[in-house]
């Protein structure tokens, strides 16, 4: 019993995670390709990246505690490779924005 609790939360705290990787990397890309009176500056490029970085990190170490034992190896490398990829490629964005 006190397993399929831990996999909820672990599931609730790896949505939470992956909800707000998901918002930030919306805010990145928007500061890229939106209008330029919509951040002038960069702030949000900047700072949605830094924030991507622990959101995308907590995503891939919570979102495996959510599954079946037989199954986390599997989702561990799947998502870890998924989120490495997006973070590459918005370390891409801001260093040739």
């Amino acid at each position: 019993m006190i397993r399929i609790v831990l996999r909820v939360l672990a599931a609730a705290a790896a949505a939470v995670c992956g909800i707000a990787f998901v918002v930030l990397v919306a805010l990145v890309l928007g500061s890229l390709f939106g209008p330029v009176s919509r951040d002038p500056h960069g702030y949000a490029m900047i700072f949605g990246l830094i924030t991507a970085v622990p959101a995308g990190l907590l995503t891939a170490v919570f979102l495996p505690l959510a599954f079946p034992p037989r199954q986390r190896r599997r989702v561990t490398r799947l998502g870890t490779w998924i989120v490495v990829a997006i973070l590459i490629a918005l370390f891409a964005i801001l260093f040739t924005a």
